[in-house]
């Protein structure tokens, strides 16, 4: 295959810098099940440019950084959008982006909408971050071809809707072998037993930070998106389940059983006990109790 050429002719150019606006299709409205690329374009921008979106946008955007370095804004959070890294930003959701101060910031960016690419979005996000290492090159020359696509009405906008679904699938796919990673693995289990000698105690996510070294942002993520639940109601849920043997064996009172699993209150107990299981600890105890078996 030949080498593409990155070489681009700016159309647009300003005192932020130069952009170019790609070809895309128009919605012909024959297709219901279609997503759309509604907008498309390459910049290469000083720090003079800077998008602020309060409200968020009603479409998805996708930035592939290809030189240079962007300062993003997504919700409370900030993200370096550095060479070689596709940063997702959902509709709807309050952003801004700039050219990180004293730099070029060169990126290929993307407006979509439709409800299979907002889910694949969401997917993304769940178990992965807002900015993603990417093999850049690849869908550098994807967008390059695209940009250079000639084809009209409907035959383009079938091939649009086809090249979006690809290029969202592969950071599908990149994100989730993030799941597999085995110093995850080990991370996950020596936190799971962090939270689980210390089960009659109360819940500190700082302390169980400082305990590992780990910041507390990462081990929300580890948890949601290994054990689907944050750490304290992993926490919370491991304290019910140790005390459902207590309440199987029969030997102790409630009262006891709910104080040594550091509940203040048989009430408190009862309550959150009957939340997670559908029952009060007493119907759980004469049902499942040994003297009933």
């Amino acid at each position: 295959m030949a080498e593409i050429q990155y070489k681009v002719s700016y159309d647009r150019p300003g005192p932020f810098g130069e952009v170019r606006f790609f070809d895309v299709a128009v919605p012909s409205g024959q297709f219901t099940s279609l997503d759309h690329i509604l907008q498309a374009g390459w910049h290469n921008v000083n720090d003079l440019y800077k998008i602020d979106r309060p409200y968020g946008a009603p479409s998805g955007l996708l930035l592939l950084t290809v030189s240079g370095e962007g300062r993003v804004i997504i919700g409370d959070s900030k993200y370096a959008a550095k060479a070689g890294t596709v940063t997702l930003i959902p509709q709807d959701v309050p952003s801004a982006y700039s050219c990180a101060p004293g730099s070029l910031w060169e990126f290929y960016w993307i407006h979509f909408t439709g409800s299979w690419s907002s889910a694949c979005v969401n997917d993304v996000l769940k178990h992965g971050e807002h900015v993603i290492p990417m093999d850049d090159r690849t869908i550098r020359e994807s967008m390059a071809r695209r940009a250079a696509y000639t084809s009209r009405g409907i035959e383009r906008e079938l091939d649009d809707a086809e090249w979006l679904d690809g290029l969202l699938r592969s950071l599908l796919r990149k994100t989730a072998s993030r799941l597999l990673r085995p110093y995850e693995t080990d991370q996950l289990s020596d936190l799971l037993t962090g939270v689980d000698d210390h089960l009659s105690e109360p819940f500190s996510l700082k302390k169980l930070a400082d305990n590992y070294h780990y910041s507390e942002e990462h081990i929300i993520r580890l948890f949601k998106k290994r054990v689907g639940m944050s750490p304290y109601q992993y926490y919370v849920s491991q304290k019910l389940r140790h005390s459902c043997r207590e309440l199987e064996s029969g030997r102790k009172w409630i009262s006891v059983i709910a104080r040594e699993h550091g509940y203040r209150s048989p009430g408190s107990y009862s309550k959150q006990f009957q939340k997670q299981y559908g029952m009060t600890p007493t119907r759980y105890r004469e049902i499942y109790g040994v003297n009933q078996n």
